[in-house]
């Protein structure tokens, strides 16, 4: 939809979700862990760095979305924001420890 906010999405690895008509984002990999190990008192919480692609008729299109850039990334005309990386909702019948990435996406008419 036009001007429509796309939203939030959770997706684990491997998960793609579809983000507009004829667009969707995958969850690639993880490119970089240095966040602090559960139990361990740590004075820099670290970050995590996530690669991502969006397929869409224009073409596929690979970025990375890392939690400390609070700024997030634009492809195109849609705008990406890691908000959060860390347990899958339970819901998601994903093992206990998996993890996953909520990604707030907005589009250019709702910025």
């Amino acid at each position: 939809t036009s001007g429509a906010n796309p939203g939030t999405v959770v997706l684990g690895f491997g998960d793609e979700a579809s983000v507009a008509p004829g667009t969707r984002l995958r969850f690639l990999r993880v490119v970089n862990d240095s966040r602090c190990p559960k139990g361990v008192q740590c004075v820099w919480e670290g970050e995590v760095t996530v690669e991502f692609q969006l397929a869409s008729p224009a073409g596929k299109s690979r970025f990375e979305l890392a939690s400390s850039r609070a700024t997030g990334t634009a492809v195109g005309a849609m705008h990406f924001e890691l908000k959060d990386y860390g347990a899958c909702p339970p819901a998601s019948n994903r093992l206990a420890d998996a993890e996953c990435a909520t990604v707030a996406i907005t589009t250019a008419a709702t910025r």
